[in-house]
């Protein structure tokens, strides 16, 4: 019995290292990617629009500075005349 309560906590170290090093092995191979690698925006959250109303002008100013792209994906670029 003494002997479980030794083996069966250092398995579990075990796995949990080994679990460890093979999401470290994904993440090298580009099939995982984690919050340190991970590009500084995030994408369109509509319950974060209900919780901070003033994500929405974000929204809206970076549609205007990249323009949106959904509307007019085939559409000639406008011309000033």
């Amino acid at each position: 019995m003494l002997i479980a309560w030794i083996v069966i906590p250092l398995g579990l170290l075990a796995a949990l290292y080994g679990f460890h090093r093979f999401m470290l092995y994904l993440e090298g191979c580009d099939l995982l990617s984690s919050l340190r690698s991970a590009p500084g925006g995030s994408g369109y959250n509509p319950l974060l629009e209900i919780y901070q109303p003033q994500v929405r002008h974000v929204i809206e100013a970076r549609e205007q500075r990249l323009g949106n792209t959904e509307d007019d994906a085939g559409a000639p670029a406008p011309t000033a005349e």
